[in-house]
């Protein structure tokens, strides 16, 4: 559950870190001395179990604002469908990839059936031209690279 005394709805990105296997746990480290507890977007998750009166949300709303790949920001920002599934969730749903190049290789697969559907440009029109998403590709290749 996560600890905040928002009362609303927690927005939390979780694709930023994850791995080639499409498993978040890279997203999560854990707290030194403090078992089963994480820091998630600077939000403590921790178990149900401990009985604290502190206020707490055991729901969340995902919040990826921005495409980024193993903590590289690509410059793109999110698009999403009308029925709210984005860029990143049809990247990533390509999960687990078999190396490190079926990751770019599936990011321009994405980008070209969301370019070619007319559903969204995949962040803004740049000044040469360009809808951004080069950016993208280039970001995601070099933390395929590492």
């Amino acid at each position: 559950m996560a600890r905040d005394p928002a009362a609303r709805h927690l927005e939390l990105g979780l694709y930023r870190n994850a791995g080639l296997s499409g498993d978040l746990l890279p997203s999560l480290t854990p707290v030194p001395g403090e078992p089963l507890r994480y820091p998630l977007n600077g939000i403590a998750l921790a178990p149900f179990f401990e009985g604290t009166e502190d206020p707490t949300h055991a729901c969340f709303r995902r919040a990826e604002p921005r495409v980024v790949f193993g903590g590289t920001d690509s410059g793109v920002a999110d698009p999403a469908r009308s029925d709210g599934t984005a860029l990143l969730d049809d990247i990533w749903a390509g999960a687990p990839f078999a190396g490190k190049g079926a990751l770019p290789a599936r990011v321009r697969s994405a980008v070209d059936v969301w370019r070619s559907a007319g559903l969204a440009r995949p962040g803004r029109r740049r000044p040469g031209g360009g809808d951004g998403t080069e950016g993208l590709v280039r970001a995601v290749s070099r933390v395929a690279s590492r």
